[in-house]
């Protein structure tokens, strides 16, 4: 039985589905055997394992994108229980998708699996397609989803390569070369089918998988433990710490963020994100992003405001900010238009008659981590009401009350920054 409580059987060699352009590999059948037999008794009992529902495989594939399964099991309980078909997902609002899915990260994938929903609604009566070609039309399905629900849901013969698959097969193959150079992944995605084809597909895309995330690690692998161990290259050359060729990472780019706290009797101003990009359709503080001129260990002056390295990761003060006078002007495109209007010099005297280096002072600054980005956001707060009201309303936010932004959908970043402003006050 399979961890999922479904018989699995294995096909004899003479049964076993051809796969067509395969290449001589390792694909016998006690390999087969091997790998199945290890995933039977060690796998973990994940939640999606359990099921057979297709909607709920796209759903758990889709979170485990980029994500470590220990996040995703409460935010995919939680989502089944919230939208359990893929009608309850096709009407519900962005919105409601969005606050789901709040703090998993990556919400390109809450607002793709809504739109794959409403797709599948309308072209396939709410029914999940097994063809790969439909698949891949819906929003958000690439080539490793594809292959993920195919295989696992429908039992298709079709290669799913993710991380930890393309690692374990590297090894057992001895590819030295870059898991991006043209032919590695045709020559792997070949191997695993050929071992698909030998028993149910789902359970070997799901023991590789597995294999990978528990045994075949990036660093110190546990090969004694290891059911392909007999037939692994890396391990019989000693190259397990040499294969997979690794790409070098670059550094997160740092970015300098201006966030400022509005509150005005217990009503916040908050600012809502662009549709595409970066924590799309979310809502945040008002803020400025401005890409850092240089990294410096001592301290920098991003040309906005100046925090220490040495400082902890997140720090409180209410010192004035030093840089104010280039605050001001980072938000003279909302105070000043090009094309001005009525009232603007209103707004012009009132900011002059503030001391620029008084004008704001520091409540907190953090940094937050992206893969490809590190924010350094430094949350400010004018010291005249008359600044937070003109800004706020030239600029079109909109005013909640703080105890309701828990109901929105507000990036990690400022949920973080909100917890530890609003408990503090």
């Amino acid at each position: 039985m399979s961890p999922g409580g479904r018989t699995i059987i294995l096909k004899s060699a003479q049964a076993a589905q051809a796969v067509d352009g395969a290449v001589s590999v390792p694909s016998s059948q006690s390999v087969v055997e091997a790998l199945v037999g290890w995933y039977v008794a060690n796998a973990r009992q994940l939640p999606w394992r359990q099921t057979g529902d297709p909607y709920a495989i796209w759903i758990s594939e889709t979170m485990l994108q980029q994500t470590r399964v220990e996040t995703v099991i409460p935010y995919y309980n939680a989502f089944l229980k919230r939208f359990p078909t893929v009608f309850d997902l096709a009407t519900a609002t962005v919105e409601e998708v969005l606050r789901a899915w709040q703090g998993l990260g990556y919400y390109s994938r809450a607002r793709n699996l809504q739109r794959a929903a409403i797709q599948v609604v309308a072209q396939y009566a709410g029914k999940i397609p097994d063809q790969a070609v439909a698949l891949r039309s819906l929003p958000g399905i690439g080539a490793y989803t594809c292959g993920a629900i195919r295989s696992i849901a429908f039992g298709q013969v079709e290669a799913a390569v993710d991380g930890n698959v393309a690692r374990v097969m590297a090894r057992i193959l001895g590819i030295r070369e870059s898991l991006n150079q043209t032919g590695v992944g045709r020559r792997i995605a070949q191997t695993m089918m050929q071992w698909q084809s030998q028993a149910e597909a789902g359970t070997v895309t799901q023991a590789l998988m597995e294999l990978g995330a528990t045994v075949c690690v990036p660093r110190g692998p546990e090969c004694s433990c290891c059911p392909l161990d007999f037939i692994c290259v890396a391990r019989k050359e000693q190259a397990v710490t040499e294969i997979p060729a690794l790409k070098k990472r670059p550094q997160p780019q740092p970015i300098d963020v201006f966030a400022l706290w509005l509150v005005e009797e217990n009503r916040i101003w908050l600012q809502k994100r662009p549709d595409t990009g970066l924590l799309a359709g979310q809502w945040q503080f008002p803020a400025l992003e401005i890409a850092a001129v240089s990294e410096k260990p001592d301290g920098y002056d991003g040309g906005i405001s100046t925090i220490r390295h040495s400082q902890p990761i997140e720090s409180r003060n209410s010192k004035p900010v030093t840089a104010a006078v280039r605050l001001q002007t980072a938000f003279g495109h909302i105070l000043w238009p090009e094309n001005p209007q009525d009232g603007v010099p209103v707004v012009r005297e009132r900011l002059a008659a503030v001391s620029p280096r008084n004008s704001f002072v520091e409540v907190l600054h953090v940094q937050h981590l992206f893969t490809h980005l590190r924010w350094r956001v430094q949350v400010v707060r004018p010291l005249s009401a008359h600044i937070c009201t003109d800004l706020a309303l030239r600029a079109g936010w909109v005013s909640v009350p703080l105890d309701s932004c828990a109901e929105l959908g507000l990036a990690t970043v400022y949920r973080r920054i909100l917890a530890r402003l609003y408990t503090s006050r």
